[in-house]
């Protein structure tokens, strides 16, 4: 244990001392003006002339929180000397002695026991507390009694910690000028606040909530198997969520020392009680963490969103495009929003101490059916606390066909030839979220033959799929798009799969690969299919090489489907109808309707999802337009006389036989120009 973090504990202790009312203000002073002349801490001062003892000062710790005091404790055990050392050394703590379910640590300061609160939360284990000698811990850590693997001074774990904390180094000076701000109130007789323990704030920031990286990794090897999450477990639960409560907790009121042993038994039966009640919180963040991931994977959604706001914490499930608060979560996630994140970062193997940084990762685990479902993890800080969305990658989506994706017969007959030919680029264009990666999944579920060499370059690997190789681009190491293209030329494929174009080295490449041989696959951020010749020549490539390299181009969105059971027919003689129907074109007798909203649906009024393409082939006709420089509109003009039909065109079909809303056809389609 270094000299700096024993010095500044020792100061921590002094002004225990002083709170306590072991010395008087006077004296106390004196000792800490001598402490800063010598360079000595004002506790060894004060202990070695006399002032206080350290069996006072145990004692009365004991007697204000609770806790018992030992002035000589046990060596320890053998067991147990592995503890992570960074902890220890963070927060002036030793584990004692350890039980199946709970773990003992000495201490010599009060601040340690919201670290041991959140350890216990951490671990899934009890943590009980005993004060014992300050010696007796800088000792047993200095001489290495306790360590982790490796050396403790050079130590990864260690070293990854300070580096990310950048702790603030507080020198004796620094340290008994705190104290001495504090003079004049003690003076004039004004009572200090007592310091407030409250384990029931499982929310509030501190920085004994920082538990250090090394707990994880003790944690991990503790536990033969990554969590699992029992999803039919869970289902069967009798106990519904909205009753659950966290327990209420109240440490903030000070308990008088006293002899009178029926006041000593009441005090501790109440600490037991309120060790048993931080262990159901811990045990009620997992179960609730739990059916959160359950409900999520059992409905269908795609993602899930856990934020905090001034007035109180939410859950937000996104299902069929649209956002739902999940009123049930509300109350115990505004009470322990912190614990929840905590829980979170642990099962996708995060940093629990890092809160000021975005953190991205991954939770996998097989359901008792053989569903093999992945969420992929975004923790983001904001000013009120961690912002997580969890995306969920339900491996069903693999199963996908072509003929599931919603094309037109004559779409569809389009795709699969170009998909089939030796060689070309096929691309896929929409916004975000409009499901490009599941056609490109489609096309490749076609395409994949054990006699066809496939290798994929995705940001992230959303699905694993058998049979093909894929790479995890990673531009923090130089690992992009482009670079790992070029590898994939040296590595014999058929067939590349290219997550998206985002700059010209990439477009470049992949133009070139779709001319020597290979069937190159991709996306592009375009609104329309004709735009993505502008976007490639735009990125800076020669329109002939566009011309000559470009196959296919599919544009998309997804829409939402009217709820079956509740919608309803729109009276075609109102105004807004009737201008509707005159600006788009649509037939006199398509079936519009509108939403409602019912049990079956949530009330949302539609139910499930599909797609909507435009897919423009590049014919000798358009690649000569492309080649010599014609615009977007005339492109449009040389498709549409080659059977092209834009996607506005695509969403009508499904407007006239009553499965799209007015409504969601305005706010999905794009408005024809």
């Amino acid at each position: 244990m270094s000299r700096d973090q024993i010095q500044t504990l020792k100061e921590e202790l002094a002004s225990q001392v002083l709170e306590l009312g072991l010395i008087e203000a006077d004296k106390f002073e004196k000792g800490s003006k001598h402490a800063s002349n010598t360079g000595a801490s004002t506790f060894d001062l004060l202990v070695k002339d006399g002032d206080v003892t350290v069996e006072n000062l145990l004692k009365s710790l004991s007697d204000k929180y609770n806790i018992p005091f030992e002035l000589n404790p046990q060596p320890l055990l053998p067991e147990i000397k592995k503890f992570p050392v960074a902890f220890c050394l963070k927060n002036g703590v030793i584990p004692i002695t350890e039980e199946p379910n709970t773990i003992e640590f000495g201490l010599c300061h009060p601040g340690s026991l919201n670290a041991l609160k959140n350890l216990s939360l951490m671990i899934g284990k009890k943590t009980k507390a005993k004060f014992i000698p300050p010696e007796f811990i800088f000792q047993s850590i200095s001489q290495k009694h306790i360590h982790t693997v490796g050396e403790m001074e050079k130590s990864e774990l260690v070293k990854k910690e300070e580096a990310a904390k950048q702790p603030q180094k507080t020198t004796i000076k620094q340290s008994n000028k705190a104290v001495k701000l504090d003079m004049d109130s003690i003076k004039s007789n004004k009572k200090k606040p007592e310091p407030e323990l409250d384990l029931a704030a499982l929310g509030k920031k501190t920085k004994e909530d920082e538990i250090p990286q090394a707990i994880l990794e003790t944690q991990k090897k503790e536990e033969p198997k990554k969590p699992e999450l029992d999803l039919d477990a869970l289902k069967e639960s009798s106990k519904k969520i909205e009753e659950r409560e966290a327990p209420k907790l109240d440490l903030t009121k000070d308990t008088k020392s006293t002899k009178d042993s029926k006041d000593t038994k009441d005090s501790k039966d109440t600490k037991s009680k309120k060790e048993e009640t931080v262990t159901e919180i811990a045990g009620d963040v997992v179960n609730v963490v739990d059916d959160i991931l359950s409900e999520a994977v059992q409905t269908g959604i795609s993602d899930i969103h856990i934020e905090i706001f001034k007035e109180a914490a939410q859950i937000r499930f996104r299902g069929n495009g649209s956002m739902l608060a999940q009123a049930q979560y509300r109350s115990f996630i505004t009470k322990n929003y912190n614990a929840v994140i905590a829980r979170i970062k642990i099962l996708a193997n995060l940093d629990i101490a890092e809160r000021r940084l975005p953190q991205d990762g991954k939770i996998s685990y097989t359901a008792k059916d053989g569903t093999e479902v992945d969420f992929r993890i975004s923790i983001l800080p904001t000013n009120l606390g961690e912002r997580v969305v969890i995306r969920i990658l339900n491996s069903s989506s693999l199963a996908v066909t072509i003929n599931a994706l919603g094309f037109t017969k004559k779409q569809e007959e389009d795709f699969i030839k170009t998909v089939e030919a030796p060689q070309g680029m096929v691309l896929v264009t929409g916004p975000t979220g409009s499901g490009k990666s599941t056609t490109l999944y489609g096309a490749m579920n076609y395409l994949n033959k054990p006699d066809v060499n496939i290798l994929t370059a995705e940001d992230p690997v959303e699905y694993t799929m058998s049979g093909i190789s894929q790479v995890q681009v990673r531009e923090d190491i130089g690992l992009t798009f482009a670079s790992a293209l070029r590898s994939f030329l040296r590595q014999d494929p058929e067939i590349i799969l290219v997550g998206e174009i985002r700059d010209a080295e990439t477009a470049d490449i992949a133009s070139k690969a779709a001319l020597t041989g290979h069937l190159v696959l991709s996306t592009l951020h375009t609104n329309s299919a004709i735009g993505a010749i502008s976007r490639l020549v735009n990125m800076g490539l020669p329109a002939y090489l566009v011309s000559s390299a470009l196959s296919l181009v599919v544009a998309q969105r997804l829409i939402r489907k009217n709820c079956d059971k509740c919608k309803e027919p729109v009276d075609k003689s109102q105004s807004d109808v009737q201008e509707f129907i005159k600006e788009y074109n649509i037939d006199e007798d398509a079936k519009l309707t509108k939403v409602v909203g019912c049990s079956h649906c949530k009330d949302t009024g539609y139910l499930g999802r599909m797609g909507v393409h435009e897919v423009l082939v590049v014919t000798e006709e358009i690649a000569e337009a492309i080649s010599t420089g014609k615009t977007e509109l005339e492109i449009l003009e040389i498709a549409t006389e080659s059977g092209f039909i834009p996607i506005s065109d695509s969403g009508k079909r499904f407007l006239k036989d009553g499965s799209l809303s007015i409504e969601e056809f305005l706010r999905v389609i794009p408005k024809e120009e």
